[in-house]
Parts: C-alpha cells; structure tokens; sequence
C-alpha cells in the first residue's frame, strides 16, 4: 500500500509517504524509519505543535545566524524571524503571511514573498520593508552574491519568463530556457541551477548553455520530484534533497552520491550551506504514529546541521 499526503499550513508543509528506501542507511542514529499505517482506515488525522520552526537560511556574512520560518498555529501569525546562534539573539525581521523565502543577501536584505505574487525585501533587523514587484505575477525571487541583483519567475497565465532584477526592481535580462523553481545563484555569478522536477537545470552566464543533472530518482514519482538545491560557496558542488534524501554532484569531477536519507519518520525537504562552506542547514519534517487505528500521526518540522559528507546529523536548538 502506497499512499501520498499534502498538508500544509504557512510554516509546515509535509510531503508523506508510507514507504522508504532503507538502503543506504546513513543516520547516526536509529530516528529513520517507516511509518505502518492502519490499511483499513483511509483517512489520516495530522496532530501538530502550536508553534513551529522551519527552512532556515545562513546569513551569508556569518555562519553562525540564521533566518528562519516562525510560525503560530491558534493565532495565525508568521513570522521571518532572525536567529543567532553565539549572542542568544532570536528577533522578528518581518510578521505577515510570507508565502516564499529561500534568500539571505549579502546586504543585510531578506527577499520574499508577501501579499500573493509580490516581491518585497525588508533588512534583517525589520527596517525598509520595500515593495518591489506590481504585477500579481512574481514569484521565488532569490539574490546574486553581491546584492546587486536578484532573479525570480514570472507566471502569466500558461506562460512563464524567468527575469533578473537590479536590487531595486528594475528590470535588466530574461533568461531563455530556464523555468526558475526553487533555484541558486552561485557566488562566482556565472551559474544558475533550477529544479525540473526530477533534474536540474544549469544555466551558465558565460556560454549560455543549458546542462541537465539527474536528481537520482528511481520511477517513484511521490519522491522523485527535488525540493531543494543549493551550490556551494567554492561553486564546485550542487547539493539537493528529494524525497530519497539528500545528494551531492561534482561539477569538476562528474562524481555524484547520497549523503541522507529520508523516510516518514524523518523527511528533508529544504537546504543550505553556510558561507564557510563547511555546514548543511536542512529543514525535515518529524512524523510518529499516535494512534494505529485512527492513522493519528504526530507531525512537525524540525531543522538539522550536518557537515557537507552528512555526518554530524544535529537538531538545531533555540
């Protein structure tokens, strides 16, 4: 029995399956498993925490901040939350219903998501919330290294245009053959990488050439798709998550492995490299079975440090 689960709300979204690969089994501990659901009951009853923290990003000037998804269930709130890790430091950059945030800039700017398919950017201590985008039709806006510029998708209708952007909206290229998904902009500037489903797409800057990267998906299409990429500071290495787990690709050598893996007990669905280059901050979502014969399961997201070969698997703690 198979079966695929999509719950979401604000901070969580759970992508859940009943079935795993076990092989191989990279976890420092026993916290990966499969979840026997009851085959006689159909419906599954989601039990979460009130509050949740979830798809934290580094502060690209210092490995040891982060910001994060900060979200209250019984009162509605989310919040772009501001948290470092040596002073304690834990305060709001931004409260509103964000509904995408995957870019810390170089500058101090968060770039995101607000209001539908807005683009807006706002510092990290909350000040100059700026509204950059009009149309109703901008979407995952993400930032070069030097702040200077940032790319995002344009959806009109059937149609999409994949556009970069100086740090104040003003409109300077459109990338031909790159539909931009949940992509990175590597720190030397002349890469892009975006999802396609089950691969990636590499533009670069200097050839204009569009290379494909096979996401290690093996015909299961509740896992294959990639949820998350991200290009190392030395821009020499592709790490990305899907529902198998998590997995590098060598752009010198050509060499590629899996560094996790996910299951329903424990699922990444989001990532990052801190700018020394020598830490992943993973998002995964925890499920446990409550109740076998209601199928009530417990669910929430939690956050995970590893070094860049996945060991040290580490909950992060506030």
């Amino acid at each position: 029995m198979k079966r695929e689960i999509i719950f979401g709300f604000g901070f969580l979204m759970v992508f859940a399956t009943s079935s795993c690969r076990k092989d191989p089994k990279i976890y420092p501990d026993a916290d990966c498993y499969d979840i026997n659901y009851n085959p006689d009951y159909w419906t599954i009853h989601y039990s979460q925490p009130d509050t949740g923290r979830s798809y934290g990003r580094y502060n690209p000037n210092n490995e040891n901040e982060i910001c994060y998804f900060y979200g209250v269930r019984s009162s509605n709130i989310t919040q772009l939350r501001r948290h470092n890790f040596s002073s304690g430091l834990d305060a709001a950059a931004f409260s509103g219903v964000v509904w995408s945030f995957r870019s810390y800039g170089i500058n101090g700017w968060l770039i995101f998501n607000y209001g539908g398919s807005e683009i807006w950017k706002v510092k990290d201590n909350g000040d100059s919330l700026t509204r950059l985008t009009f149309d109703g039709q901008s979407l995952e806006p993400y930032w070069d290294w030097t702040g200077q510029k940032y790319i995002f998708r344009q959806d009109i209708g059937s149609s999409h245009r994949t556009i970069i952007c100086n740090k104040d909206g003003q409109h300077l290229d459109t990338i031909a053959g790159i539909y931009w998904h949940n992509g990175d902009w590597s720190n030397d500037n002349n890469m892009l990488v975006s999802i396609a489903f089950d691969n990636l797409k590499i533009y670069s800057f200097s050839s204009g050439v569009i290379s494909t990267i096979s996401g290690h998906g093996q015909g299961d299409s509740s896992k294959d798709g990639i949820l998350d990429v991200a290009i190392s500071p030395d821009s020499r290495k592709i790490y990305w998550c899907n529902g198998w787990g998590i997995f590098y690709y060598d752009l010198l050598t050509g060499d590629s492995k899996q560094i996790q893996t996910s299951c329903d007990a424990r699922r990444f669905n989001s990532i990052d490299i801190s700018p020394d280059g020598h830490t992943l901050l993973c998002n995964s979502t925890k499920q446990k079975i409550l109740d076998y014969n209601t199928n009530t399961v417990f669910i929430e997201a939690k956050m995970y440090t590893m070094k860049l070969d996945g060991s040290n698997c580490t909950e992060v703690q506030f």
